[in-house]
């Protein structure tokens, strides 16, 4: 069964090919888009930032024809819903509740892989 990706999801990515077009980053090995070079402020300086095996975290920003087009510069953009947020259902009054939540419940498991350490 192929993946099916969805516009604004985020993914982290190996860089398999850095070329004058952009990058071309691949996720599970079998999937792949490109970083068009005109995501970048200036890609003919940018480029030599990038080497192949590189591991990047990309939001997708279109998906034609089985083809992803991804950016850097727009994964932390508000305007791409992440649709793979846990959050995305929990009313804006409600987050800070939920997020208190998850702070607790991350607290109480730091605690105890402390304590299974510590062979207590």
């Amino acid at each position: 069964m192929t993946k099916q990706f969805i516009l604004g999801e985020r993914l982290n990515g190996t860089i398999n090919n850095v070329t004058d077009l952009g990058l071309f980053v691949t996720f599970d090995k079998k999937h792949s888009g490109l970083v068009h070079r005109s995501d970048f402020s200036d890609w003919s300086t940018e480029q030599k930032d990038f080497a192949v095996g590189q591991e990047v975290r990309v939001v997708i920003t279109n998906v034609a024809d089985s083809k992803l087009s991804l950016s850097l510069s727009k994964v932390n953009s508000a305007e791409l819903a992440d649709p793979t947020n846990q959050f995305n259902d929990v009313a804006p009054t409600d987050f800070y509740n939920k997020l208190s939540d998850v702070v607790v419940a991350s607290d109480d498991k730091i605690n105890k892989l402390k304590k299974k350490i510590d062979g207590q």
